[in-house]
């Protein structure tokens, strides 16, 4: 699983800075209130997460969770995880997908990406990319709370990827 984990080579160009270190655990996989039918079934996880903040001010948050699965597929767990994150679609968030990931050389089980915005706050949005092969399902959410110029910011097509590479090393 460490193997999938980013690491400086892939944060550091980016400006992202570690603040909170690899930290082994489960966690849930999407926010979403509805557990997937393959809760439980993780048998292990890690979540690291970063910052980036802009000579402006800007801050964006970075998360990545990996989990290790026992008795179901990561494409299965991919798949479940889609069918319950369209769950932000209520009176107060909208759910989208941006439909942006790059194409990568090697094919995973599964993949897919979705973004979630507060309609109170339009400038809180939060984004994720899932990607599947064998056992494994790793995850990159991206939080911006502010609605500047975000194309000098860390976007979910810069670790997809280094995300698939790993999936394979």
């Amino acid at each position: 699983m460490d193997k999938v984990m980013l690491g400086d080579q892939v944060t550091g160009p980016l400006g992202l800075v570690v603040t909170t270190p690899p930290t082994a655990g489960v966690r849930d996989l999407v926010r979403c209130p509805d557990a997937l039918p393959s809760e439980g079934r993780a048998v292990a996880g890690k979540t690291t997460e970063w910052t980036w903040r802009g000579a402006d001010g800007r801050v964006v948050e970075v998360r990545q969770y990996t989990a290790v699965y026992q008795g179901v597929s990561g494409r299965e767990v991919a798949k479940e995880a889609r069918a319950v994150s369209t769950c932000h679609q209520a009176a107060d968030e909208t759910y989208y997908s941006n439909g942006g990931l790059p194409s990568t050389k090697k094919f995973v089980d599964d993949r897919f990406e979705y973004c979630e915005r507060q309609l109170a706050d339009k400038h809180d949005t939060l984004c994720s990319v899932l990607l599947a092969k064998g056992d494994v399902v790793t995850a990159v959410t991206i939080h911006r709370t502010d609605d500047g110029d975000y194309t000098s910011v860390p976007q979910l097509k810069d670790f997809v990827p280094a995300l698939t590479d790993q999936l394979f090393a």
